[in-house]
């Protein structure tokens, strides 16, 4: 009886003890994760994971990438509720996509998304210049687009006309201008 009640004492004790801890740690710490992104890293910051789990994309997104970014890619275009915050998750995951793989159209993707939450048209507000997004999406739509132009040796960016593959929404441009030409 006396075991028992210790038991259950200790057991009390220690389930009202407190459930979050806090850990001093130095500033450059505090600024190395607040600034972790893709461009730095080989994961996307704490903005793109989060819109991952939100979405149930974060497994996916680690065995199929091209699956998972097909999905978010759907949800953008679908103009789910948040749009702005999945599309910025678009354009850093396809850049660490496209690092990992050196496929140029993800790389492409990744300037495209980044350009279309830097400036979202159709009178949506732009990001708040004291967003922290608006730094990493302004250089993933800089370095996505230096790579995605670069020549296959990377020395140089390759500035010529024509049409560049992404890899969502070609074909069904292709087959819409098809169908007008008739």
């Amino acid at each position: 009886m006396r075991e028992g009640l210790i038991v259950g004492t200790v057991f009390l004790l220690v389930a009202c003890g407190p459930l979050v801890g806090v850990s001093r740690v130095s500033p450059r710490t505090v600024t190395s994760e607040l600034t972790h992104s893709a461009l730095n890293s080989s994961t996307p910051s704490l903005f793109s994971q989060n819109i991952l789990h939100r979405w149930n994309l974060s497994e996916h997104f680690r065995r199929d990438p091209e699956g998972a970014l097909r999905r978010l890619h759907q949800l953008v275009t679908a103009e789910v509720e948040g749009r702005e915050h999945t599309l910025f998750a678009l354009a850093e995951a396809s850049f660490e996509y496209a690092e990992r793989t050196s496929r140029q159209e993800y790389y492409l993707e990744a300037a495209v998304s980044a350009w279309a939450f830097l400036f979202p048209g159709g009178g949506a507000e732009p990001p708040n210049e004291f967003d922290p997004r608006l730094h990493i999406a302004t250089d993933l739509y800089h370095r996505g687009l230096t790579r995605a132009l670069s020549s296959a040796d990377d020395s140089v960016v390759e500035l010529r006309a024509g049409l560049y593959a992404l890899p969502f929404g070609q074909k069904g441009r292709r087959q819409r201008s098809v169908q007008n030409s008739r």
